[in-house]
């Protein structure tokens, strides 16, 4: 748990969202419509061949690591996962 983030508050200052550019401008707005309606994590589906497996893998980022990446503070492992790929 990240006791700086609060499910459903902003993330970055308006100001800081537009010098993040605008890939991240629309993460954060994702996040806080998702947050807004109870989620708390962004889980992605990875094909099976980029892992030379027989099912498709899932990756978990929690909000609360979304937001340490947004500023720019500790990372998480499972941040790291999605980078790798």
């Amino acid at each position: 748990a990240n006791p700086k983030y609060k499910p459903g508050e902003p993330m970055l200052s308006e100001e800081a969202l537009k010098v993040a550019g605008p890939s991240c401008e629309a993460l954060h707005a994702y996040v806080m419509e998702q947050s807004a309606n109870g989620a708390n994590a962004i889980t992605a589906k990875v094909a099976a061949s980029y892992f030379d497996s027989k099912g498709e893998l899932k990756l978990t980022v929690g909000f609360n690591d979304l937001y340490d990446l947004f500023n720019l503070e500790s990372l998480d492992v499972s941040l790291l996962r999605c980078w790798t790929l």
